[in-house]
């Protein structure tokens, strides 16, 4: 009873002074919880600690709207980071992309130009700058048509093989 009263006479306190709002959130729970459990002689007052329930409410949920605010400001900033670099790595990526390409065309073009030197050249044997020499019958009656010698031996023009 005597901690009851005690209570009453520091709400009574920091109502009447305006110190409500700067109330820590620890002595506005204990005050909620005074006035929700608490006993009212007086019905003239009733409705007084009904609105204190109220305001102590309201106060409470203001500040609980501005830790979410800081939140949100916060993880809106990481947000905000975390797409810049993604919009960097995304370019990063698109300038590698193009890079590869233009080191890949100036390999084709460094082959390409190996290719005409080679072919500007003279060979040093110069019948291998002729197609090759149509197969005669023999070798077509040798070999057959896939030119694998077969395995039958067969009777050539002026003897056998």
């Amino acid at each position: 009873m005597p901690e009851e009263s005690l209570i009453e006479d520091e709400l009574n306190k920091v109502f009447s002074n305006g110190q409500i709002f700067n109330a820590s959130d620890v002595d506005l729970k204990r005050f909620l919880q005074y006035l929700c459990s608490g006993y009212i002689r007086n019905e003239a007052v009733r409705h007084r600690e009904t609105n204190r329930c109220v305001v102590i409410n309201t106060i409470k949920t203001f500040r609980l709207i501005d830790q979410v605010e800081k939140t949100n400001k916060r993880l809106t900033v990481t947000n905000l980071i975390l797409t810049v670099c993604t919009v960097a790595l995304a370019a990063y990526s698109i300038y590698q992309s193009t890079d590869s390409t233009r080191q890949i065309e100036r390999l084709i073009q460094i082959q390409q130009k190996g290719l005409e030197v080679l072919q500007s050249k003279p060979t040093p044997n110069p019948s291998l700058q002729k197609d090759a020499p149509k197969r005669s019958a023999s070798w077509k009656a040798a070999f057959g048509k896939s030119g694998r010698l077969s395995m039958f031996v067969r009777t050539l023009q002026g003897g056998t093989l």
